[in-house]
């Protein structure tokens, strides 16, 4: 059975299954008490914490100070040398934050987060294809914030989360050829930044579709109806 853009996300354990290695939870890996503590060492409210209580606080903070700085996860983490999908999994609370980790991402926003410039502006288009992307998103489940940091200068095609926002952004570059600019490609490229053979690819893929796929079409019909009447 084909599959559609509005697939289910899949559920938090399979989401920490496929998520970078270095979230896995190590016991310990949090405490910083030194290992020949004795009982009473540790005041009462430490002792209640639960795991990844320290974290959670700490990343909680760390995307408060991104957020300020205008910079975006996928741009944080590669100055901090870790994975995008490790800071996703982490800010949603799924799992536990190795210190290490923590203390790369405080230390590329102490070099670049405070001092660096605003993301570059984007066209009206681009931000209409990133509106559309994330309302997709929310109507499927995923996390649209998940969905528009994903790096689609590469073909990750192993990855799940990846080949979902791919498919969400296609589906939103479909709606907004076909709904804003009359079936006209080449506008579209050019103004989003990406080839007439790249917007053309992706609009037949999704053409392709809503005739093998009735529910699919109905899908996208309604999305079509939604867009126009919000011109």
């Amino acid at each position: 059975m084909t599959d559609t853009y509005l697939a289910p996300a899949p559920a938090p354990r399979q989401l920490d299954i496929i998520a970078d290695t270095a979230l896995r939870k190590t016991p310990g890996v949090l405490s910083t008490a030194p290992s020949i503590q004795t009982p009473g060492v540790l005041s009462t409210a430490r002792k209640n914490e639960t795991p990844g209580a320290l974290s959670t606080a700490t990343i909680k903070d760390i995307e408060k100070r991104r957020l300020k700085a205008g910079i975006s996860i996928p741009r944080l983490c590669t100055a901090a040398g870790i994975h995008p999908r490790s800071y996703e999994v982490a800010r949603a609370g799924k799992g536990g934050v190795r210190k290490t980790t923590l203390r790369k991402l405080s230390d590329a926003l102490d070099r670049h987060g405070e001092r660096v410039e605003p993301e570059e502006r984007r066209t009206l288009c681009q931000s209409y294809v990133r509106k559309v992307t994330r309302d997709l998103a929310r109507q499927s489940g995923w996390d649209p914030e998940l969905m528009l940091n994903q790096d689609f200068s590469s073909e990750n095609t192993n990855d799940p989360v990846w080949l979902q926002a791919s498919r969400l952004r296609r589906c939103a570059i479909y709606l907004v050829v076909e709904g804003l600019f009359s079936g006209k490609r080449a506008p579209v490229a050019r103004a989003i930044g990406i080839s007439r053979q790249a917007v053309h690819k992706g609009v037949a893929a999704i053409e392709a579709e809503r005739m093998r796929n009735s529910e699919f079409d109905k899908k996208m019909e309604l999305a079509l109806l939604e867009l126009r009447a919000d011109r």
